[in-house]
């Protein structure tokens, strides 16, 4: 999940609109979400109080390329109002953002959901500048969330193709081609995202045999 709580200092009243990441403290310290920063800026350096629960690559990202890239990496953004939270929600990433009280026009009033992002869904302050209840029902929200049973691939009969030195061609073992299938893909990078929380099966049956051998990383 990836995680944005400041804002620009710059911006008129952006101190209604941005938080500390300790006030997110009780969402960190769930053991069912890897978190992934992408804050930037003065209030990146918070992520660092929370080594080993909020993950930081931002000082690798130069621009939105970059972070967009990152994004379609993850299931879910939780953003404060800033340009991360459009930037995932036009993306249709599923998106929650949290609101202060009275905020600009574009998210109306009274409403959880937005017209102009299907995939995003608003968290608001009931009482200005108090963002506890917020938290709470975020975290309420993420329990709610279908826990992700990662991926099963069947290989029935995959070869790698290689030639002996003499050109002919060699057979390898399909778990090898599993293997190698896996390994390209992009789901492979997502797992590292996910900093290990993400767990795959590869399967695969050999012409031979009846049933399948499972492999699993972790």
């Amino acid at each position: 999940v990836g995680l944005v709580w400041a804002g620009n200092p710059n911006r008129i009243n952006d101190h209604t609109r941005s938080l500390e990441l300790s006030a997110l403290g009780t969402l960190i310290e769930r053991h069912d979400v890897a978190w992934i920063s992408l804050q930037t800026g003065g209030p990146a350096s918070q992520a660092a109080r929370y080594a080993g629960r909020v993950h930081d690559w931002t000082g690798e990202l130069v621009d939105f390329a970059e972070t967009a890239a990152l994004i379609a990496g993850l299931d879910l953004v939780i953003a404060a109002d800033t340009a991360v939270a459009h930037l995932a929600a036009a993306m249709g990433k599923p998106t929650w953002i949290l609101l202060p009280v009275g905020d600009v026009w574009r998210w109306m009033l009274d409403r959880s959901d937005s017209p102009w992002y299907p995939t995003a869904t608003l968290f608001r302050q009931s009482t200005r500048g108090e963002w506890s209840t917020v938290v709470a029902a975020l975290d309420r929200a993420l329990g709610d969330l279908p826990m992700p049973c990662g991926i099963r691939m069947e290989v029935d009969r995959v070869d790698l193709v290689r030639r002996d030195p003499g050109g002919r061609q060699v057979h390898g073992e399909p778990r090898d081609a599993a293997l190698a299938a896996f390994t390209n893909n992009a789901l492979l990078d997502r797992r590292h995202l996910l900093g290990g929380h993400f767990h795959a099966q590869v399967a695969t049956r050999h012409h031979h045999r009846v049933g399948h051998r499972q492999n699993r990383f972790e």
